[in-house]
């Protein structure tokens, strides 16, 4: 990594804890911030099946990223996280 380029990051990035449970986002949400997982803990990605009801489609965990989709087609969130 480039020192100088971690540095300029670092004045931007905000730390966010979310409790066990609770949801980031919902699917529709304006998409206005990109998400980095710092703990251990496995976050659900939620999709509507069928008939509604939410469902998990996939699971990340440490390090995994999620939200960028929303913010480069600039479209709404495609899931619940």
């Amino acid at each position: 990594f480039n020192v100088d380029i971690l540095s300029e990051l670092c004045k931007v990035l905000l730390v966010e804890d979310f409790k066990a449970g609770s949801f980031v986002f919902s699917k529709g949400d304006r998409a206005d911030k990109f998400y980095t997982i710092l703990s251990a803990s496995t976050v659900d990605v939620l999709v509507e099946d069928g008939e509604g009801f939410n469902v998990s489609a996939a699971q990340l965990g440490q390090g995994d990223g999620f939200g960028e989709l929303g913010l480069i087609n600039d479209a709404p969130r495609a899931a619940t996280i």
